[in-house]
């Protein structure tokens, strides 16, 4: 028969292999957590740069019109403005003519 020390002593052998065998099993649950958590955190971020890769295309095709369409606003503002020194020289021209035809 075994002596009750190396009874003792398997009893905290055993306890102790328990406890291990525990303690890696929590681990290794929270590894899993962890993973999963990161897992999570990098679909969001990837589904959050697609949308921001989105957003900068839409903005680059506005301010892309906003610049064809300034461009054709200057053209016109040009002409208007040649267009207003024309009247207005018309005007002046009218107003002298009227002015020679009453004296």
């Amino acid at each position: 028969m075994r002596d009750f020390t190396t009874m003792v002593t398997d009893t905290r052998n055993l306890h102790t292999l328990a406890n291990i065998l525990r303690y890696r099993s929590e681990s290794r649950r929270q590894v899993g957590r962890a993973r999963d958590n990161l897992r999570y955190i990098g679909e969001r971020v990837t589904r959050g740069m697609d949308e921001i890769e989105q957003d900068v295309g839409k903005e680059l095709r506005v301010t892309g019109r906003l610049t064809t369409q300034s461009a054709k606003l200057a053209g016109v503002l040009r002409r208007f403005g040649s267009l207003e020194e024309n009247v207005i020289e018309v005007g002046t021209i009218s107003r002298h003519r009227s002015k020679e035809i009453r004296d």
